[in-house]
């Protein structure tokens, strides 16, 4: 396929306007892309939109099956976005800056949009301080979380042994923080 459009369509019910990242799955026709890097995110204007992608699955003939979208979109309060995922041979999107940034120092782990930044202790999985952009000052500080099974048990994270911090996932747009420890 030279270029193909899927037609994508972004909600927003609020009373105000938002400016947030975007998740999404998108099915392919079989036989219609082969190869996830041919893909761009256009706005109704036809301007691209920067765009994070990954194959997520693929038909029996090796073609693209599913693609998983990051991407962020300003929406106007109670309205919608019209975007088009364009696809195919003569589809080549710009390359996206990361507008996310993860350093470890030693045991910690420091995760950075700009907007936040989040500090992990991984040597207490359960301590984490959460800082507006361009704070000393955290405005938030977590440390020991109550987990509650359905059925009433109850874990007291300060107990937890052999805690980890982990990033399980990074991508221009987002990061994914796994916390992670044996309770007793």
């Amino acid at each position: 396929v030279e270029r193909d459009r899927i037609k994508l369509t972004v909600a927003n019910s609020n009373d105000r306007a938002r400016a947030e990242p975007v998740r999404s799955g998108v099915p392919v026709p079989q036989g219609r892309l082969t190869d996830a890097e041919h893909v761009q995110l256009l706005d109704e204007d036809d301007q691209e939109v920067p765009l994070w992608v990954q194959c997520t699955g693929r038909w029996p003939d090796g073609s693209v099956k599913w693609l998983l979208l990051d991407f962020e979109v300003d929406v106007p309060a109670e309205s919608r976005r019209m975007l088009s995922l364009a696809y195919g041979n003569a589809a080549h999107r710009a390359v996206v800056p990361n507008r996310v940034s993860i350093e470890r120092r030693g045991t910690i782990l420091t995760v950075d949009t700009d907007a936040a930044r989040v500090v992990f202790d991984g040597l207490h999985g359960d301590r984490f301080q959460i800082f507006r952009a361009g704070a000393e000052t955290p405005a938030a500080s977590v440390e020991g979380l109550t987990l509650e099974a359905v059925d009433g048990r109850r874990w007291q994270s300060s107990l937890c042994e052999d805690t980890d911090v982990v990033i399980e996932e990074a991508t221009p747009f987002r990061a994914t923080v796994r916390l992670r420890g044996r309770c007793s």
